[in-house]
């Protein structure tokens, strides 16, 4: 079965790349992402673009103890009524954060059970157990950052209200084990509809999560999922498979050197083509918007050139550590994309 898969990427290595205008920027209707984007044409931007001053000023004043709390609550109203809202709302001598955030927002259902241990079961039952705790639905149209999603699928843990791509494959591994199919198949799909909507699979379906991926996995999952149900997986997925590939090679007929930011993920160095991690925005996360703010002020490099460097090393999927530091030491001498 791996040498099956191996065949059809070396296939695709090899083939031209075609249709490799994929990115975040090149996305022409918006409705694809979100149907309600009819009802507000801003609700498939980041909360941070979305938002602008509003957001800033949530950031500021700490309203919440980390950014990724409001960027997750869902508006009652669209994003120009919450903006006119908060316009006059804020001129008041008596304006309190949590009274306008309630009136405006919606907070995401936090009276899930709890999950407690039982001491007694072993460990693969301990586990077997969470499934049903990591289990999340299908994830609907709304007016918040919510990228929808067609199928159920497994969370990260339980404090995840959203379907991470760089955590799914090894907790597919997990399913396999559990003889869970039925859910990989889900998550699979979930990912087929992503990169079929985007031309890609986004770190995760949150709109704050749009201009970066992680390692393409879609393979991997691919192949598991074959794994269990035969070889004509492999040819069911084989678009987005070739989808995906292009995205990640976009640009290889004419690469950049790998000083420059000319094009997302491909790179010519010492006349080899390779690709790397690679974020073009040039601006502090949205949901670690102090943290990396914070880095850019003390960064021996330009802010803009800093923020790409951080957010590429997101794209990674692997934990910040000294591997993407110049000096081997600090965070501000990152150099993830060179």
């Amino acid at each position: 079965m791996r040498k099956t898969l191996a065949y059809i990427f070396l296939a695709l290595l090899f083939s031209n790349c075609r249709n490799n205008s994929h990115s975040a920027d090149a996305i022409n209707n918006a409705s694809e992402i979100n149907p309600l984007s009819i009802r507000d044409p801003k609700v498939t931007l980041s909360p941070d673009e979305r938002y602008g001053e509003f957001f800033d000023s949530v950031v500021v004043h700490n309203v919440f103890e980390d950014s990724k709390t409001f960027l997750d609550l869902m508006p009652r109203m669209s994003t120009d009524s919450v903006l006119l809202l908060f316009k006059e709302a804020h001129k008041k001598p008596d304006f309190d954060w949590q009274t306008f955030i309630n009136q405006t927002f919606i907070r995401p259902d936090s009276n899930k059970p709890i999950f407690t241990t039982i001491s007694s079961q072993d460990v693969k039952e301990h586990i077997n157990r969470l499934w049903s705790a990591l289990t999340r639905p299908a994830d609907s149209a709304t007016l918040g950052s919510i990228l929808p999603i067609p199928k159920p699928y497994i969370a990260a843990s339980r404090r995840s209200r959203e379907l991470t791509y760089a955590d799914a494959y090894f907790i597919m591994l997990g399913l396999q084990a559990a003889g869970r199919v039925d859910m990989i198949e889900n998550m699979v799909d979930n990912f087929a509809h992503l990169i079929n909507t985007l031309g890609y699979v986004p770190s995760g379906n949150r709109t704050y999560w749009l201009d970066r991926s992680n390692p393409p996995y879609f393979a991997c999952m691919v192949q598991l999922l074959a794994e269990e149900k035969g070889k004509d997986v492999l040819l069911k997925y084989l678009p987005q498979l070739e989808k995906e590939y292009n995205y990640w090679m976009e640009g290889a007929e004419n690469p950049a050197p790998k000083d420059l930011f000319t094009h997302n993920h491909v790179v010519q160095v010492d006349r080899n083509t390779l690709n790397r991690y690679y974020d073009k925005i040039e601006k502090p996360r949205p949901e670690c918007f102090n943290l990396d703010l914070a880095t850019a002020q003390t960064s021996i490099r330009p802010h803009s050139e800093t923020y790409r460097h951080i957010r590429s090393a997101a794209e990674s999927g692997w934990n910040f550590s000294s591997r993407w530091f110049e000096d081997t030491k600090t965070i501000n001498t990152i150099n993830t994309s060179d």
